[in-house]
């Protein structure tokens, strides 16, 4: 019998090799919707595609559009006498978004929680730094290095200072209808913020600060310098009133008396303030 129909036989084997081609090319059609769902480690992507606010906003908007698009999906496709189902496919794609919109909330919290401890730290200990005032020149020095290195890093922390405001507009946007505290990371983005001002004043501040330890220091040089001046005066009238004369006689006694007319321990000290000095 299937001597009989070899043509009729070889034109089903033929559509149905057409019928499995037409299959695979919509395969091939939907394969990229799942690539989302092919993502194991969406956190790392995550973290990795949104570096900036502009990037996480157009990840947000990306996964909108995305998201209404599987929306739009048929149920079925009709291929020849082949009815294919895309109900589980449009379903795995809801979970996925689902989970791509919830872990793109998690990083952008987790990212603004870091900035704000980051730019809390530097206008904390830059400020604390600023606010010291240098007692002798090697303290001087150390100021300037130290305004410098704040100086150096000012320009990135006002920027992600700036950042924070655009990441919490952002958040407060997308994470509408969900659990997620908004006003506590906004709020304290906003405080961060109200503080550059004064941050500034400060930095603008220091030299003229230096300029006036350094007229304190000056003076305060100046009187240690006649003070100095006046101890050796003193000393070399003393020493001329009580230079010992040569001694006759020298036993112990004699010696004894002698250090003692000179006051030694006064002499040690007056040494070291000058040694010092």
């Amino acid at each position: 019998m299937a001597g009989s129909n070899t043509q009729s036989l070889v034109r089903v084997y033929i559509k149905a090799e057409l019928l499995f081609v037409e299959l695979c090319n919509l395969l091939e059609q939907y394969e990229s919707w799942s690539s989302l769902c092919a993502t194991a480690d969406l956190d790392a992507v995550v973290e990795l595609c949104c570096s900036s606010p502009t990037l996480f906003e157009t990840n947000f908007r990306a996964l909108r559009d995305k998201r209404r698009a599987a929306e739009r999906l048929p149920d079925f496709i009709k291929v020849d006498c082949i009815c294919v189902s895309l109900g589980p496919l449009k379903l795995s794609l809801e979970d996925n978004f689902q989970r791509a919109y919830e872990t793109l909330l998690l990083v952008l919290k987790r990212t603004m929680t870091n900035d704000i401890n980051e730019v809390k730290a530097y206008l904390t200990e830059s400020t604390e730094m600023l606010s010291s005032r240098p007692q002798s020149v090697e303290d001087i020095t150390i100021a300037q290095k130290n305004w410098r290195e704040i100086d150096g890093r000012r320009d990135n922390m006002q920027a992600k200072s700036k950042g924070l405001l655009d990441l919490g507009s952002i958040l407060g946007l997308h994470a509408t209808g969900t659990h997620t505290d908004t006003a506590s990371l906004s709020g304290k983005a906003s405080s961060l913020s109200a503080r550059w001002t004064a941050f500034t004043d400060q930095m603008e501040a220091f030299n003229e600060m230096i300029e006036i330890q350094k007229g304190t220091l000056k003076a305060r040089l100046e009187e240690n310098v006649i003070e100095q001046n006046q101890a050796i005066d003193k000393f070399a009238e003393r020493w001329r009133a009580l230079k010992p004369s040569g001694l006759e006689l020298w036993d112990l006694d004699n010696v004894r008396k002698t250090f003692d007319d000179l006051n030694e321990p006064t002499c040690r000290v007056l040494k070291r303030q000058i040694d010092y000095f």
